[in-house]
């Protein structure tokens, strides 16, 4: 799974410009990390403090697999993951299928 489409909305969105937005849900508060402007959430958390260290935490799992993503778009392939040129591959087939 990746978080972005490809590797120039990922670099339009570093950990930097992520948001953590509150969210009442019934008579609860939930805390939603953005990291895009898709109005989405990529997680959800119990406080504000999760979801900010899900954020600001290098270590975190949201930042460690954006980071794994980014070096999959430079080339770097983590094992059991295609490739991104055959991803990328794949999708072309895709829609050539769907055009005809």
């Amino acid at each position: 799974m990746s978080y972005y489409e490809g590797p120039e909305q990922l670099a339009a969105w570093p950990p930097e410009t992520w948001r953590v937005e509150r969210r009442q849900v019934g008579t609860r508060a939930r805390w939603d990390l953005m990291i895009d402007d898709s109005n989405i959430p990529i997680r959800s958390f119990d406080t504000k403090r999760e979801a900010t260290n899900e954020k600001t935490n290098p270590e975190s799992y949201t930042r460690r697999k954006v980071e794994q993503e980014r070096l999959w778009y430079e080339g770097v392939t983590p094992t059991g993951w295609k490739t991104y040129e055959e991803c990328l591959a794949e999708r072309s087939r895709t829609y050539a299928r769907r055009s005809n």
